[in-house]
């Protein structure tokens, strides 16, 4: 459904001619039409409710199964926000844990060196880099290298 118009297919012939890989399933259980209603949110369409039938269906019913695709498309969408929103709390989670043992870090060797926060950052930066280890892995380094 690339369209997001709702496709309405009666007959054996337009069933062949559009799904061919089912039309003989749909003649044995005995439908002669098909009416698709695209699932979508606003100007997004990420499926379509396909009703199988033997009679035109009625406007009513059109219009609630069209509701039914509807909230289908939303609860589809909003489980695919959580999902996509999980890995980035992750990482932000990770982001302020690494931010914090960083300024821990550079507290500890700014007191126990009695240097700036900004001199302590670069130390913290070039032990890193000499011991190939994440500026992240602040408390770490600052114990091995300085005792702090």
């Amino acid at each position: 459904m690339f369209t997001g118009q709702p496709v309405v297919v009666a007959g054996w012939d337009d069933i062949e001619r559009r799904w061919p890989a089912v039309a003989a399933d749909l003649q044995a259980l005995g439908h002669s039409r098909i009416t698709t209603l695209p699932m979508r949110l606003r100007e997004e369409t990420i499926g379509g409710l396909s009703l199988f039938h033997d009679h035109p269906v009625p406007a009513r019913d059109a219009y609630l199964a069209q509701s039914l695709a509807s909230m289908a498309a939303i609860s589809l969408l909003q489980q695919r926000a959580i999902a996509d929103g999980i890995p980035l709390n992750g990482q932000l989670h990770q982001a302020l844990e690494s931010h914090h043992r960083i300024q821990q870090a550079k507290q500890s060797i700014t007191a126990r060196l009695s240097i700036s926060p900004e001199d302590a950052f670069r130390l913290l930066r070039d032990a890193a880099r000499h011991s190939r280890q994440r500026v992240r892995q602040g408390r770490r380094l600052g114990e091995s290298w300085w005792g702090c």
